[in-house]
């Protein structure tokens, strides 16, 4: 067994050498388990987590079995009108501060017999201190679009959005995020809207800046 010692009052460092760079620094003394296990600026790993979907507009949310004795879940329907919207929110841990771009991941199924055409949705989010930042209405800046398509009927499809630069800064410890993905009826083309289901939740995917919170 090969056993390397972090020395007393000293950090242990993994770095990349042809680089010149810090990939990950374990410090035995810090004050937290967060602080104790740091991953250098440019080598962060993703984090991945799913977040409840909430309706808004005339989008409506239910329990469905898509097939008969198919274990239930919770979909979305909505319209092709841009006032529909999936929203959703969650607390930032002190694993995920200093994140500054994000990706969605949104899933969707037709029940229509021959599926035709695409739903469109276009997602941002926004940060918000608690105590410091006043909430206001959905930002759209810098949102990034997700196409679902869906070709077979009862067969779900899935898409992944490029980054999003965060609205409101990077994650700070303790913030909350509010986020949406709203419809674009101009580019959605299905007229099978009453068929589509979107799975009632939305994968995030974060950058981490420790193994710990």
């Amino acid at each position: 067994m090969i056993r390397r010692g972090c020395w007393t009052n000293f950090n242990c460092i993994i770095r990349d050498e042809e680089a010149g760079a810090t990939i990950f620094t374990i410090d035995p003394d810090a004050a937290s388990p967060n602080a104790m296990y740091q991953f250098g600026t440019n080598y962060k790993p993703n984090v991945s987590f799913a977040v409840p979907l909430s309706p808004r507009g005339s989008a409506v949310g239910s329990y469905e079995s898509l097939v008969t004795n198919q274990p239930s879940e919770y979909y979305l329907t909505v319209t092709d009108s841009n006032t529909d919207a999936v929203d959703f929110s969650f607390p930032v841990t002190s694993r995920l501060a200093g994140a500054t771009t994000v990706t969605f991941r949104l899933v969707g199924v037709s029940k229509a017999a021959s599926p035709s055409g695409n739903i469109d949705f276009d997602c941002a989010m926004t940060t918000y201190t608690p105590g410091t930042d006043t909430f206001a209405a959905h930002s759209t800046t810098g949102e990034v679009t997700a196409t679902l398509t869906p070709a077979v009927q009862n067969r779900s499809v899935a898409v992944t959005t490029s980054a999003h630069t965060i609205n409101g800064g990077s994650l700070i410890s303790g913030d909350v995020v509010f986020g949406s993905c709203e419809v674009d009826a101009t580019a959605t083309t299905s007229t099978q809207m009453v068929d589509f289901r979107l799975w009632g939740y939305v994968v995030v995917t974060l950058s981490a800046n420790s193994l710990s919170d």
